[in-house]
């Protein structure tokens, strides 16, 4: 029985392993695409923010209706950056599946304790949560 947990425990670090390679190069695509739109956003508006655009507004160089296109560019084009692309997604379901398989050699390991250090780790545990709660 234990050399199928550590034969578990082996599989997963091995994948989790392998794949944080390939969460690093999408987190960089993300990174670069985000950049991307961010960049375009700001082509498409004149003004940088709605501080420069009410400014404009207030002495007079751009009209009402002009400031509030600018205004609802603004608010699209940030909500447009920001919103989740394929790829972000991706990367979030790649990031919890790590995490999820993280969690599960932890418990492997948990498994292969003898009650003894179990309960010594949960008596520790006890007694730091307990002088954290006394501070």
């Amino acid at each position: 029985m234990n050399d199928d947990i550590i034969f578990e425990i082996k599989c997963r670090e091995y994948l989790v392993k392998r794949l944080g390679v390939l969460r690093r190069d999408i987190e960089k695509t993300v990174a670069k695409e985000m950049a991307k739109r961010e960049s375009r956003v700001e082509e498409l508006c004149e003004y940088k923010d709605f501080d420069q655009a009410q400014e404009a507004y207030a002495y007079g160089d751009i009209s009402f209706e002009e400031y509030d296109a600018i205004r609802v560019a603004l608010e699209t084009g940030a909500d447009f950056a920001e919103s989740k692309t394929p790829k972000s997604a991706a990367l979030e379901i790649l990031i919890d599946f790590m995490e999820r398989q993280k969690r599960e050699i932890r418990d492997f390991e948990w498994e292969l304790k003898t009650p003894e250090e179990r309960e010594r780790i949960e008596k520790s545990n006890a007694e730091f949560r307990a002088s954290r709660r006394s501070n």
